[in-house]
């Protein structure tokens, strides 16, 4: 009669480098050499439903994910209630966050939310914003297709100097 372990040494998942096996109910004995291992199997279910295909960003702040998907900015929140924040530009994308907004470089353009509107505010030196991100209480933006790079007032991600 076969014998059913059911302790053994668990492995981190190469597969899933933020599961932690010890919080995983299904798993399963792999053999590895001369030892075994509690390997985690991955169970997958319906959280949130983006209506449209092309996730271009996303990013968790406050608490909820947002996703910039197709042309428009989404909140997911953690009750997993998607809520359409407002349109902004198709194509490349990349989200970040200062201070609690959410800041989209979205196919040229800089798009702050601050949890109540989304806007556009003037990025200074240049027009084109190629990508956003967060330093020190700055929001950073590089030059799309440029070399310069400008950065925010302090945990202000609307104020840009024009220099």
């Amino acid at each position: 009669m076969p014998t059913l372990r059911f302790a053994g040494q668990s492995a981190r998942d190469d597969d899933n480098e933020f599961g932690t096996s010890s919080r995983l109910v299904n798993c399963y004995v792999e053999p590895a050499g001369q030892r075994e291992f509690l390997k985690p199997v991955l169970g997958s279910e319906a959280f949130a439903d983006l209506s449209n295909v092309f996730l271009r960003a996303m990013r968790a702040v406050r608490g909820s994910i947002y996703a910039v998907c197709g042309a428009e900015l989404y909140e997911i929140t953690s009750a997993g209630v998607v809520a359409s924040l407002g349109a902004v530009l198709d194509g490349e994308a990349n989200l970040s966050s200062n201070n609690g907004d959410v800041t989209v470089a979205a196919n040229g353009e800089y798009y702050v939310w601050d949890g109540s509107i989304l806007t556009t505010p003037s990025t200074g030196a240049f027009d084109s914003v190629g990508d956003v991100t967060f330093l020190g209480q700055f929001t950073l933006i590089s030059e799309g297709g440029g070399n310069r790079f400008s950065w925010s007032g302090v945990a202000d991600a609307k104020t840009f100097d024009a220099l």
